[in-house]
């Protein structure tokens, strides 16, 4: 591996991620965005990852979000994986393995208790075989149809810019839209653990554009897509309250002409028990694994949303 020279993230080598993001995900992302997405400071770290260089050209990276969960009413260090990247050229030369086990060293050493993550199908025996992580459970995800007139139908048949209809959702969840301070996520409970929802948490998370509103009382967290409202996560309530609050964002789908809702959630959080009567089961599933890193953390009590994940 003496043909590699491994560096931690900074402000100043992040640049250099740029063509390897692009190449990995299929589309850019901006020099704002990526250092927005790594500015964790509100927990105490920041740009908690690990690139690889060949000939000065960034080939691999491994980094992590930290964030925080609440266990017996003590706040605890944990982070998410995430934009795990290796260039074509240089796979097969345990360049993953290299950058993940440096970042969690890292970790370790800096006071995070756990990392967490969501990979995909096809590198989550990775994870498993080669960095001993432990499989939780499952994410599951669940759809609602909502009649309205779509507005990608709308777009195709009107030859009116699909960006035009985005404008009008955006002015539209714009005005609904409200600024919490903190709030308990449904799927948190005296049985189960979640990411601490609070104002560190929500000023972090504004490098992707979504959307907090108030139905009923209870705080929703959503973010539009031409084909879903992805509902990112819902203020604690009970099952007729969850209900209330569902046959309001079925309003809101028609309004914005979006033709379903999308919870996405721990296969076996309160959530899920709300959702799977009457919503659709959709055929994926993706594996949820975890690194503990100091003893005794209760893992497999952690229950997720769409909200935690860092493409939300």
């Amino acid at each position: 591996m003496s043909e590699y020279q491994i560096e931690k993230l900074n402000n100043e080598n992040v640049q250099s991620l740029l063509p390897l993001y692009e190449e990995a995900f299929g589309k850019p992302i901006s020099l704002v965005e990526l250092k927005s997405k790594f500015n964790t400071e509100n927990w105490g770290l920041r740009n908690v990852g690990f690139i690889s260089f060949f000939n000065e050209k960034a080939v691999g990276f491994y980094g992590v979000f930290p964030c925080e969960v609440e266990i017996d009413g003590k706040k605890m260090l944990i982070a998410q994986s995430g934009d795990t990247m290796v260039d074509p050229e240089h796979r097969r030369k345990k360049l993953f393995v290299l950058l993940a086990k440096k970042t969690f060293e890292f970790c370790e050493e800096n006071g995070i208790s756990l990392v967490y993550g969501f990979p995909n199908q096809f590198s989550f025996p990775s994870f498993i075989k080669k960095l001993d992580w432990i499989h939780i459970h499952n994410i599951v995800a669940h759809s609602f149809k909502a009649k309205c007139l779509p507005f990608l139908t709308m777009s195709r048949l009107f030859k009116v810019p699909e960006s035009f209809f985005n404008k009008i959702q955006h002015l539209i969840l714009s005005f609904k839209s409200i600024q919490p301070k903190s709030y308990q996520s449904i799927i948190n409970s005296n049985e189960d653990l979640s990411i601490v929802k609070d104002a560190s948490f929500f000023e972090y998370k504004t490098y992707f554009k979504k959307y907090f509103l108030s139905i009923n009382s209870k705080l929703v967290w959503v973010k539009p897509t031409s084909m879903y409202l992805l509902v990112g996560d819902v203020e604690t309530c009970s099952k007729e309250e969850f209900e209330e609050v569902l046959g309001k964002l079925k309003k809101l789908c028609f309004i914005l002409g979006i033709p379903h809702l999308r919870f996405q959630c721990s296969e076996n959080s309160i959530l899920n028990d709300f959702v799977k009567d009457s919503g659709v089961k959709l055929d994926a599933e993706y594996p949820v694994g975890c690194l503990p890193l100091k003893p005794d953390i209760e893992f497999e009590k952690f229950k997720f949303t769409l909200a935690d994940y860092d493409t939300f």
